[in-house]
């Protein structure tokens, strides 16, 4: 039988919010209009945050497939949110030197 491999590209860490008070609805909506490297609040978006509630909920499972698998791939990608995908091509090529990372560091016996 083969070797059963998985692929994570969930983000444990919690996302720290730094900002002391919550703006208001214009303020907050004037701030989005800023560019992203000139925002003064750091906030997720209201889908992001439904995401990440629904994957929540899958973390129990996941830990439970982690004990079934050969070769567990989970590059860090906490950089980037969920719905970042103009991002798509900086996340394979993490991903791609994470698992060059990963097996070069594989002994002779788990690659037969």
């Amino acid at each position: 039988m083969g070797k059963v491999i998985g692929v994570d590209l969930s983000i444990d860490k919690p996302q720290k919010v730094t900002i002391d008070t919550i703006p208001g609805s214009v303020e907050l909506f004037l701030d989005r209009l800023r560019p992203e490297n000139q925002r003064k609040y750091k906030l997720p978006s209201l889908l992001g945050m439904m995401l990440n509630t629904t994957l929540l909920s899958s973390a129990a499972r996941r830990n439970e497939t982690k004990q079934l698998l050969d070769l567990y791939f989970n590059p860090d990608v906490t950089q980037f949110g969920l719905l970042q995908w103009t991002s798509f091509e900086k996340v394979v090529l993490m991903g791609y030197e994470h698992a060059k990372h990963l097996l070069s560091q594989l002994d002779e016996t788990f690659r037969a």
